[in-house]
């Protein structure tokens, strides 16, 4: 995904008590609460995503009908060099298609002569947006449980 959101939260305060975990277990809680925020962001963004509704063209190498909304995914990373990340949208299938219906493109002939600009729909930020504060609640109750588990053990 070459189009990408990043944002930075202070978490000293979590980082604090995650270092009262041993190192697998932080690995696991902020993995956990990654998927989970994945899994509500993800949720979003496929109800937001357009589907094709014209007829295929014969011999066209358009995208299937349905491949684009199916094509989304989340990724986890949590790792010493990298940090804890997670990458929500397409994948290398649809990755161009989506980028071009997100943010929009220039129609043009065979030639190179301009048709028309093709405005986006941002279905891609609709979805963030709209899921945020529940990602954010997912994240936040996932690390909790995944530290008291830990603690009533």
């Amino acid at each position: 995904m070459s189009d990408e959101l990043e944002f930075k939260i202070d978490t000293s305060q979590l980082d604090a008590a995650l270092a009262k975990l041993p190192d697998h277990v932080q690995t696991r809680v902020l993995k956990n609460a990654l998927e989970s925020a994945g899994d509500v962001i993800l949720e979003a963004i496929k109800a937001h995503t357009p589907e094709r509704t014209d007829e295929p063209t014969p011999g066209s190498n358009s995208l299937p009908e349905g491949i684009l909304r199916e094509d989304m995914h989340y990724q986890v990373t949590v790792s010493e060099s990298k940090g804890a990340r997670l990458r929500v949208g397409p994948t290398e299938i649809a990755g161009h298609v989506a980028r071009w219906i997100n943010n929009g493109w220039t129609l043009t002939k065979h030639d190179g002569t301009k048709v028309r600009d093709i405005p986006g729909i941002h279905f891609i930020e609709a979805g963030t947006d709209e899921a945020s504060q529940a990602a954010l609640d997912a994240l936040t109750d996932s690390i909790a449980e995944g530290i008291e588990n830990y603690d009533a053990h």
